[in-house]
């Protein structure tokens, strides 16, 4: 990974101002799962709060999309942060008041935030080619990402405990007070001029959702990693999200703190995976790094199943040890897969359609993984936790093979998009996905 692009400072305060917002959202995340795991015990209805959170992405996802494209990115995604920020706070003094959450407000949290994020990310990662040139994405996608993963990796022992000492109060008040340090940091962003369509252009919102859909239809690998990625999703998201708090806080016994440590320590992986990203991402191809690893990961998820035996080690260490390094092997890999897709969006998709195109893919990406969640949260509460994680494991796999056909015959067709910097040909890179 290159580092110059820390010398852009539009960039560092994008940078920054994710980071400090993410942190807090991050803490509260966590703090919620954990109250609503204390407060009901069911796998079933913690599966329902990440549903819930999830709608507003769903449904509002491609008008975001079009919003994006059409007004100040910057703008956009300061005002949102100040919104979200003044949104957490107003909670916070309720939470006072009654000194408890209902599950139906954790409900109302989780849904206006995330529908807050919904309009805020498209303008977020639509930003990126505005303030960084072309051949840096790929370093400034790693840099950002590395970001991500040192919160991934620190925000969990905090949060727990935080949440083990004094609740979940002082997590949503800092969760408050890191929105609006990050619409700060943010507001001091300049850009000459931003890829958006111009006011004459402007259509209606559905016309505007078709351009995008248009155009994803006339890239024929969009429409398999659309396909691939739901499938994914479906399968790989609730064995994260749903299954692992499930199996460590209730089928090991464990405390939150401990939690919050073993996740932190199950984030390793993030922190790596940006470190060789970009190299990786120049010397291969995305369909082969999305076949490859999709197969991979499937393999991966059905150890980190057998990890879910109790009585397969001799004590509980040994479950989790082998959990935790399997899990940030994973990481990395999907991490590897998530930049190429970006950065190949970044760079084949013209400026004035990423919010769209990012919207678009988004909401496709994100219909299967509540039906997942929801299903998943279901089994954990009637069945082995080991075998349930195992059929999703299978999921997995099959979506890499599905991916390595389709992009194979894609490839064999002459029709595979290579304007992506990579250097070899196309017969070259076709003769690469046959024998992966």
């Amino acid at each position: 990974m290159n580092l110059n692009v820390i010398r852009n400072k539009n960039f560092i305060l994008v940078f920054l101002g994710k980071v400090v917002s993410e942190f807090g959202t991050y803490l509260q995340s966590f703090a919620l799962s954990l109250y609503v795991l204390d407060k009901t015990g069911s796998a079933a209805l913690f599966s329902t709060v990440i549903v819930v959170s999830m709608i507003p992405r769903i449904i509002l996802m491609p008008f975001a999309g079009v919003l994006s494209d059409r007004f100040s990115r910057k703008k956009m995604i300061v005002n949102m942060d100040i919104l979200s920020g003044l949104f957490v706070l107003t909670m916070s003094g309720i939470f006072l008041i009654n000194n408890d959450l209902s599950l139906a407000m954790i409900y109302i949290i989780v849904i206006v935030l995330n529908t807050i994020n919904v309009f805020f990310s498209p303008s977020m990662n639509s930003i990126m080619p505005d303030i960084v040139e072309k051949d840096k994405l790929a370093d400034a996608n790693s840099f950002m990402e590395m970001g991500g993963a040192i919160i991934a990796l620190t925000a969990p022992i905090v949060a727990g405990v935080l949440f083990s000492s004094f609740g979940i109060l002082p997590i949503m008040i800092v969760n408050s007070i890191s929105f609006l340090l990050s619409a700060a940091s943010e507001s001091f962003i300049k850009i000459k001029k931003e890829s958006i369509v111009s006011k004459e252009d402007h259509e209606g919102f559905m016309e505007s959702f078709k351009a995008g859909l248009s155009y994803l239809k006339s890239m024929p690998e969009f429409i398999i990693l659309i396909a691939v990625t739901v499938i994914a999703n479906f399968a790989l998201g609730p064995i994260f999200s749903v299954a692992l708090p499930i199996v460590v806080l209730k089928d090991f016994g464990l405390s939150e703190a401990t939690y919050g440590l073993i996740a932190s320590l199950m984030t390793i992986g993030m922190f790596i995976g940006p470190l060789f990203a970009a190299g990786i991402i120049k010397r291969f191809h995305y369909s082969r790094l999305v076949s490859s690893i999709l197969s991979i990961g499937g393999i991966i998820c059905l150890l980190i199943a057998l990890s879910c035996v109790k009585g397969i080690f001799p004590n509980i260490r040994y479950n989790t040890i082998i959990m935790v390094v399997l899990i940030n092997i994973l990481m990395i890999t999907v991490i590897w897969v998530n930049l190429s897709i970006t950065t190949a969006r970044q760079k084949i998709v013209p400026g004035h359609l990423q919010g769209r195109v990012v919207s678009v893919v988004g909401m496709f990406a994100m219909i299967a993984m509540p039906l997942g969640q929801l299903l998943m949260g279901f089994l954990l509460d009637n069945g082995k936790s080991y075998i349930i994680i195992g059929l999703f494991a299978i999921v997995v796999f099959v979506s890499g093979l599905f991916a390595k056909i389709g992009f194979s015959k894609l490839a064999r067709s002459g029709k595979m998009d290579i304007t992506l910097g990579v250097e070899k040909a196309i017969n070259e890179e076709a003769a690469e996905i046959e024998t992966i």
